[in-house]
């Protein structure tokens, strides 16, 4: 609990934070004492509303609730991480699990964001539904991530949840058969499987003017790091590259109109 507490402050930092000890007015023990995160209004059908987490923890001696509030639709949370997860219980607004090792700590991190997405911003959400997946990992690449060895797992599902928190604007999909990012429909980021190991990609990257990113291409903008361990991301090099693929972009979106002639966006 100590640690997922930490990891859920540095997920969600600005949020509110709560603690119940499970009593009711009355003093008398009604649940486990549990955690909550950010804010939220519930409306009942009588009219009345309440503020309430988004997000909270819970544990008792069978392991630990992560309960994800305000979901309208009870099947989601089933249908895109039930069999992605790990060793988990899933449920139409909880997550159940022993131990943190049991699941993957990444998907997790994604239905959490989804949550607080649809209780902070229902345009974003609207948006998402009608296939557009902003601001978190879609299934498709949730899929690709899993498919993957345990350590490119783990460095697929570190990449996917640093983009869609540097980049909550992007849509993404599968492209070409792995993982893109979009900013009004110019593909800036991605990542691959290769035999020299997960390859991120920036299009525009050769004009970031980054070391890191060596490996450029010989015949557009991009450039591209390599990847073997989740230890040789650095995450803060990671948050500066995804901010200058906002702004530096060469026109990918309109390249075959163009006959192959790239132009400068920003």
């Amino acid at each position: 609990m100590q640690v997922l507490h930490q990891h859920m402050l540095q997920l969600l930092p600005k949020s509110k934070l709560w603690f119940l000890n499970g009593k009711d007015d009355s003093g008398k023990i009604v649940s486990n004492p549990n955690i909550g995160y950010g804010l939220y209004s519930i409306q009942y059908a009588d009219g009345t509303t309440r503020t309430f987490y988004q997000i909270g923890l819970s544990a008792n001696t069978t392991g630990i609730s992560v309960y994800i509030m305000g979901i309208k639709d009870k099947t989601y949370l089933v249908q895109t991480y039930g069999t992605i997860i790990g060793k988990a219980s899933v449920s139409g607004y909880c997550i159940r699990f022993k131990t943190l090792k049991d699941i993957n700590i990444g998907i997790l991190d994604d239905a959490i964001r989804y949550g607080v997405e649809f209780t902070s911003n229902q345009k974003t959400i609207n948006n998402r539904l009608k296939s557009k997946n902003v601001g978190t990992t879609s299934k498709d690449i949730l899929e690709y991530n899993n498919a993957q060895t345990a350590e490119d797992k783990a460095i697929c599902n570190l990449l996917s949840g640093e983009i869609c928190k540097n980049l909550p604007e992007a849509e993404n999909k599968i492209w070409h058969s792995h993982p893109v990012w979009f900013l009004d429909g110019n593909p800036v980021t991605g990542y691959s499987k290769q035999k020299a190991g997960i390859r991120l990609m920036f299009w525009s990257g050769a004009d970031f003017d980054e070391e890191r990113l060596s490996i450029k291409g010989k015949k557009f903008k991009d450039a591209s790091i390599f990847y073997n361990s989740v230890k040789e991301i650095n995450t803060k090099d990671l948050s500066r590259w995804l901010k200058k693929s906002k702004s530096i972009q060469w026109d990918y979106k309109n390249i075959v109109k163009r006959k192959g002639v790239l132009v400068r966006l920003k």
